[in-house]
């Protein structure tokens, strides 16, 4: 459940983990007549934000009650390998394309192409953000071929930034190709990382 108890305008349930095991003490903040203690995740399960809130609870701040998750939480397509494939029609301007998007609640990888069939036709994978993630930065290495931007820094999530690999054939017949491994890594609202991922894109178009 979304909280629409904001921190300068970003939920809490966005700076703060989702409720582990442990319950942390009430807070007397509450969303829906339920206590904000019962959706965030307990300091004890977790590690400090390592900044104030600026909310509190009898002068402790939310940030000595709540944390965020321990270690990196990488997404589920951490370590794997995603190829598409465009069977071009005939015609010109072909394009096989590979995009990950990410915005303030979910990411999508998935494949796309112009003049041509798509293989696989639907997304790669697709899920929610790292919790508590604002923004996010995108990093290539083993580049062969065209990705775009050729890296991306420090983004806010409500951009919807994107990370996209390319092959393209101009004229009516010919193959091309192009791979690239792809670095994701996001930030909680301190600039702290909290998430990283790496993967291998690879795109060809065949006639």
């Amino acid at each position: 459940m979304a909280l629409s108890i904001l921190r300068n305008g970003v939920p809490l349930d966005q700076l703060y983990g989702t409720k582990g095991a442990s319950t942390a003490a009430a807070t007397g903040c509450l969303q829906n007549g339920v206590d904000v203690n019962q959706y965030l995740l307990a300091l004890a399960d977790g590690k400090a934000l390592g900044f104030n809130a600026g909310l509190s609870k009898n002068g402790t701040d939310f940030s000595a009650i709540f944390g965020i998750p321990t270690g990196n939480t990488p997404l589920p397509i951490n370590g794997g390998t995603y190829n598409a494939v465009l069977t071009r029609n005939g015609s010109s301007g072909a394009r096989c394309t590979i995009t990950f998007t990410a915005n303030a609640s979910t990411w999508v990888l998935a494949p796309s192409g112009a003049a041509g069939t798509i293989s696989p036709s639907g997304n790669f994978a697709s899920g929610s953000i790292p919790s508590g993630a604002t923004s996010v930065s995108y990093t290539w290495s083993n580049i062969s071929g065209s990705v775009s931007p050729s890296n991306t820094p420090l983004t806010a999530l409500t951009s919807s930034p994107s990370a996209i690999v390319q092959c393209t054939s101009a004229g009516t017949i010919g193959t091309s190709s192009g791979s690239a491994t792809l670095t994701i890594v996001f930030y909680n609202s301190g600039g702290t990382a909290i998430s990283t991922t790496t993967c291998n894109l690879g795109v060809s178009i065949t006639n």
